[in-house]
């Protein structure tokens, strides 16, 4: 019982850490941060993970939104993609735009229609 509660604890605190960096991403310093590839490849690993909230989930998406458009090619290439059944050809491929971006969707689609997560 306190396992759950201590993991509730963390999600929680994790929401409100990210929805602090979401108001912070209209200033020039939260830009800066979400440009970050360690940045962007924590958001990724966070969306991945098994039990994600829906309101985790939706500012994490929020928060790609925002950083990927603001970083270089360069600094695209330096992100660490988690693994994900949906990218296995992707991935393969090397195309690693095309591979954050299946996931991304994947991810909005498991966030709109639930029910589509569970039948994969």
């Amino acid at each position: 019982d306190s396992l759950v509660a201590s993991e509730s604890g963390t999600s929680d605190t994790l929401q409100e850490a990210l929805s602090m960096l979401l108001g912070l991403a209209r200033s020039f310093m939260g830009r800066t941060i979400l440009s970050q590839p360690a940045c962007v490849s924590k958001l990724l690993l966070l969306l991945t993970d098994q039990r994600p909230s829906p309101k985790l989930v939706l500012i994490a998406l929020q928060l790609c939104r925002i950083a990927l458009p603001l970083m270089t090619i360069a600094e695209c290439s330096q992100v660490t993609i988690p693994p994900h059944p949906t990218l296995t050809g992707s991935l393969q491929s090397g195309n690693l735009a095309a591979s954050i971006i299946t996931l991304l969707m994947a991810k909005l689609a498991e966030y709109l229609i639930p029910s589509a997560s569970q039948a994969s």
